[in-house]
């Protein structure tokens, strides 16, 4: 039985959403197994967002001047034509600009977020990043019909909202709803935490002319991310709905990669605590050891099966660790 299912995703934006929004796009780009670190690391997703944060403090815009940011009144306007309410509940991009306004910084969560954050400052577009095994099914971007569900970001296991009749979500074919108010707040269903995901991240505008702007971020994201990102796709008037896949080898390379970090860093702990055997033993014989050699060979290949690992391999593989180590231990005796 295979232990990998590739997720593919249709993503559509409803007609209704372009009926009252003509000028909305939205950008997609795929990322799999993408190695999700807290606190930020690589670095640079922490020094990205300080950068754009120095900007935005540097610009000294008050909330009036965020207001009027072209992708900003975009959002506004696209708030009030369905029925929303963008003092209230802003998008995205708009929130995070608010809180820097008097000189704030936002609190670190993880390397993606920090990177998604960073480029929603420098753009002035909502940039988002969702992992995309929290979502069942389709995705799309439609008003709600009232009987959705909605798991508030953070919030104590079973804690539900119901998102109101008309408000513009983001819906799974379950009938989960995977944001509020657009893009004003993400759930907690799909939210990216420390670990390896298939992360879907998604760039939005609703004003004129906004297009590119969105090209050019998706453009910024997948170079930051670096490959197996997929091309980026853009949903709008024309084009409302593509599938969104995540090739499966790119995936289980990624995961391959992951679980080679794991391997290498309980390596990293086997090697330390040899470096404290080695201090214990004052002769060549006592390093050698081949009784304990003989049994730390029959231990693990006892207990390879059981981990799916054919003995053959675990006792090559762990008489040639030995014998490496082995030379390691003798190395403080010279």
């Amino acid at each position: 039985m295979s232990i990998f299912t590739p997720p593919v995703r249709t993503v559509t934006v409803a007609d209704a959403v372009f009926t009252a929004v003509p000028q909305y796009v939205l950008g997609l780009l795929a990322r799999p197994a993408v190695p999700v670190s807290s606190p930020s690391s690589p670095a640079y997703a922490d020094a990205r967002l300080r950068a754009a944060e120095d900007r935005v403090h540097a610009r000294g815009s008050d909330r009036a001047g965020i207001a009027a940011l072209p992708p900003v009144a975009g959002w506004r306007a696209a708030h009030r034509a369905v029925g929303g309410d963008p003092v209230r509940h802003p998008c995205a991009a708009e929130a995070l600009l608010r809180r820097h306004a008097g000189g704030g910084r936002l609190p670190r969560i993880n390397s993606a977020v920090d990177l998604a954050n960073a480029l929603s400052l420098e753009s002035g577009l909502p940039v988002a990043s969702m992992a995309v095994a929290g979502l069942d099914g389709e995705l799309t971007v439609r008003p709600a019909t009232g009987t959705e569900v909605f798991h508030p970001l953070g919030s104590p296991a079973g804690t539900v909202e119901a998102p109101a009749p008309g408000e513009v979500v983001y819906a799974d074919a379950a009938g989960t709803a995977h944001s509020r108010h657009w893009n004003w707040r993400q759930g907690d269903t799909v939210r990216t935490v420390p670990g390896t995901h298939d992360l879907l991240f998604t760039v939005e505008c609703a004003h004129a002319g906004g297009r590119a702007e969105v090209s050019a971020a998706l453009a910024e994201l997948r170079t930051e991310l670096g490959p197996p990102a997929g091309e980026p796709l853009l949903l709008d008037a024309e084009r409302r709905s593509a599938p969104v896949s995540f090739d499966p080898l790119d995936c289980l390379r990624g995961r391959i990669d992951a679980l080679d970090d794991r391997i290498l860093a309980l390596l990293g702990e086997r090697v330390a605590v040899v470096r404290e055997v080695a201090r214990y033993k004052s002769d060549e014989s006592a390093v050698r050891a081949p009784a304990r050699v003989e049994q730390v060979v029959r231990r693990v290949t006892a207990l390879a099966d059981r981990h799916g690992v054919p003995a053959g391999l675990a006792e090559r593989l762990y008489r040639l660790l030995i014998e490496e180590l082995t030379e390691l231990e003798l190395s403080h005796l010279r």
